[in-house]
Order: structure tokens, then C-alpha cells, then sequence
């Protein structure tokens, strides 16, 4: 049940009885993704994460951000998630409709710092639902919008769970982001996001600063693709972080890693045979 504005005494996110699906399902079934709805802090994900055994390590937790409580503690969620889905219809419940999209914006923006990937989901493409033409001119360009701000992923629900033209409406969804890349300024996002990270006095990893002067060596030596070896995914994650216009073709050897850094923005998973490291 939804109530709007409540601050109701939070409950565990996870009963014993999830834990025990978690366990039995995620193991047997090998999820690449575990997508938690009613997340309200990161202590949740963290929790979600000690459920995890050593066999699903490579599990990545995605938070669901559905409620004012995930919003204002949205910063701590970004820490110990893996991605995050902003659910725009719920939010829309929580605020007035001309703050949503700041807020949306201030999210992606926050969790594109943290090397995280934004999946939006609802009210993407919903005149298709019934509608076959074009979509609504709004529709399109709220998904302009939201690629030029640094979304990773769209996903459709209702558009294709439920609609009449599903095949019609992802079609439109990759031409309106198509349409949007071409026109974005990787280089002028790559300078902004070294000037925020700069004024926060946060110089990230050593990964993230090996990344940022890839990234500078690309615009000054006009490079075609990166290529990078991973065995984890975050190399590639902090690459595509920097918003290179390049492709980043991320090697690894495990094929649920190359699956998972596919929801990373211009990154794309490669399998390789095993390799042996020579020092």
C-alpha cells in the first residue's frame, strides 16, 4: 500500500522468508541482477548483500528507488548499491510534478559520480500502449532529456507487458536515444564531471584517476575504441563513468560479468578464453 508523505516505521526489507528465496533461487538460477524494491537507506542493501554466499558474489544489487525516505537517503544507497532504478511513476506520488524531474536529474547526475548505473522505468513510452503512431511528442523528448543528463537504461513495463505495439515502442525508444547521443558533448560532460569532482575534493580511486587520464589521452589522440581487461566489471564502470564518446569494449573471462557491465552506457561485454598473466 502507498501512502504519500507517511513516514511509517520501517520494517525490515528483507523477511525470513526472502532470505530464504534469495538464497535458494539466486544460487540456483545464477542472477546476474537482484533488483530489491522499498530500499529506504543503505543499511537495506547491505543487509541484502550479507544474504549473499560466496557463490553470488558476482550478484549485483540494484536498489529501487520508490519513496521520499530512498530519495533523501539516496547518497548512502549509491555506496552500497550496484545500480540504481528510478521509478518515476511511484515518485510521482511523493512530489509535486515540477520538482520530479530535479530530483531525477540530481539522482542520475549523483549516481554517474559514483560509477553506478540509473535505470529509469515508467511512464517512458505509455501512449504507446494503446497507440501505435509516434508516441507523444512530450514522451520523446523526456527520453532526450534524460540521455543528455546521464541515464544508462530505459526500461519499458506496461509498453511491452501489456501494450498492443510493443515492438513499435522499443523500436521508438532506441531511435529517440539514438537521436539524443548524437548530439551529446561527451568532451563538455567529461570536463563537468572533473570540475564537480574537484569542487567535492573527491579524487576517487586510483582506478577512477587512471580512467579520467585515458579518457583526456582519447580526445587529445582522437581514439576510435577502448579495449580493457576486467575481471570484475569495474574497470569498465569507471571508464564509461568519464562519458568517453569511444566505445568501451570491456574483456573478462566470466560471461555473467560480461552480461552485467552491458547496463553500464557504452560499454560493451566481451568474452574472452582464460588468459595467464605474465609478470
Amino acid at each position: 500500500m502507498k501512502v504519500p508523505g507517511a513516514r511509517i516505521q520501517q520494517l525490515p526489507v528483507l523477511q525470513l522468508e526472502d532470505k530464504i528465496d534469495i538464497k535458494e533461487s539466486a544460487n540456483k538460477y545464477k542472477f546476474d541482477y537482484l533488483i530489491v524494491p522499498c530500499v529506504m537507506s543503505g543499511r537495506d542493501i547491505q543487509e541484502i548483500k550479507l544474504t549473499l554466499t560466496d557463490e553470488m558474489k558476482h550478484c549485483r544489487v540494484i536498489a529501487k528507488i520508490d519513496s521520499m525516505d530512498a530519495v533523501q537517503n539516496f547518497e548512502t544507497i549509491c555506496k552500497h548499491a550496484d545500480g540504481v532504478v528510478i521509478l518515476r511513476n511511484e515518485l510521482a506520488m511523493e512530489f509535486e510534478a515540477e520538482k520530479l524531474m530535479i530530483a531525477q536529474k540530481w539522482m542520475t547526475q549523483t549516481a554517474n559520480l559514483m560509477s553506478i548505473p540509473v535505470f529509469l522505468q515508467s511512464q517512458v513510452l505509455e501512449s504507446m500502449i494503446t497507440n501505435n503512431l509516434t508516441g507523444a511528442r512530450q514522451e520523446t523528448m523526456d527520453i532526450s532529456s534524460s540521455v543528455i543528463e546521464g541515464a544508462d537504461v530505459f526500461i519499458l513495463s506496461h509498453e511491452t507487458s501489456q501494450g498492443k505495439f510493443a515492438v513499435d515502442a522499443t523500436v521508438l525508444l532506441a531511435k529517440a536515444i539514438a537521436e539524443a547521443e548524437a548530439v551529446y558533448d561527451h568532451e563538455l560532460v567529461f570536463q563537468e564531471l572533473r570540475n564537480i569532482a574537484k569542487e567535492q575534493g573527491n579524487k576517487g580511486s586510483a582506478v577512477d584517476m587512471l580512467c579520467t587520464t585515458a579518457t583526456q589521452i582519447a580526445i587529445d589522440n582522437n581514439v576510435d575504441l577502448f579495449i580493457c581487461l576486467t575481471e570484475t566489471g569495474n574497470v569498465a564502470r569507471s571508464l564509461a563513468k568519464q562519458k568517453p564518446m569511444q566505445t568501451i569494449l570491456a574483456c573478462c573471462t566470466q560471461p555473467q560479468v560480461v552480461r552485467q557491465v552491458n547496463t553500464s552506457r557504452g560499454v560493451i561485454g566481451y568474452k574472452v578464453p582464460v588468459y595467464i598473466r605474465r609478470h
